[in-house]
């Protein structure tokens, strides 16, 4: 019988992160995740939001006007909430839908912004537009964004 290098769901993941303090020493930190462990927890249990934040929003498209041709680039702010805050995560997949009144349509995404993909898009008989949204990479961290550009 050989020996086999795998990689098993129940092989903890360690995240180590540094940065440097307000005087220049590195700050080091480590977080140690496994899928096994995570099953049951509070930690598995919560769950995404969505909101919109003017800060995450691109300048000068945070609302439609004809300074910038009735087009809007919302900052639409992802994160888990505690009580108190939100806390940091590993989001290994997200898929969400983006839903427009009639009159609204889509026209892509920020010129920056490449950590999503469109899989469908439908309109219903009223002109509601649905688009369905994957982010396509996994992600750390206390929040990400997201930065349709759609115009009315």
């Amino acid at each position: 019988m050989g020996l086999q290098k795998v990689l098993k769901k129940s092989t903890p993941i360690t995240v180590e992160s540094s940065q440097k303090d307000a005087s220049g020493q590195v700050v080091t930190g480590t977080n140690t995740f496994n899928h096994i462990d995570l099953k049951d927890t509070a930690d598995a249990k919560r769950e995404m939001n969505a909101w919109f934040n003017a800060g995450s929003s691109v300048p000068g498209f945070e609302a439609a006007t004809t300074n910038n041709d009735y087009t809007v680039v919302p900052g639409i702010n992802f994160n888990n909430l505690i009580p108190g805050g939100s806390m940091p995560a590993y989001v290994d997949a997200v898929t969400f839908d983006m839903v427009l009144p009639k009159g609204i349509s889509y026209q892509g995404l920020a010129a920056y912004e490449n950590n999503f993909e469109k899989l469908s898009e439908t309109t219903d008989a009223n002109g509601e537009t649905t688009l369905k949204f994957k982010r396509t990479n996994p992600y750390y961290g206390g929040s990400f964004k997201f930065n349709p550009e759609i115009k009315s």
